[in-house]
């Protein structure tokens, strides 16, 4: 696994080994007045206890996230193997492209 060179101003929490990624993901979640969201955007950092996904909104710290990973496919109509979790968002950041990174903690994953 290549870890990833990124420089954050969050101390590091993980215990797991990462990877660096690009892998199309589709993430469902509600806002605190249950208003769904679905968002398609990019993995771009995975491990077994989680994700960073690269996207152009911003999800509360501590809302509760379901995320389908398309493992090798280049297209999130899941002609591949799947990765799909229930989460918890627990950091936001600006990444240097511009987009938005969310940081989630897997809860609980199942491959499909």
């Amino acid at each position: 696994m290549e870890q990833t060179g990124r420089k954050s101003l969050f101390p590091e929490k993980r215990t797991k080994p990462r990877m660096k990624c690009d892998y199309p993901v589709t993430m469902q979640w509600q806002n605190a007045q249950g208003q769904k969201f679905v968002e398609t955007a990019r993995v771009i950092d995975l491990s077994s206890s989680g994700a960073l996904v690269a996207t152009q909104c911003s999800i509360a710290n501590e809302a509760e996230i379901h995320v389908k990973i398309a493992l090798s496919s280049e297209s999130p109509e899941w002609d591949s193997s799947q990765l799909a979790t229930r989460g918890t968002v627990v950091r936001n950041e600006h990444l240097s492209d511009g987009a938005i990174g969310i940081a989630i903690k897997f809860q609980k994953y199942r491959f499909l």
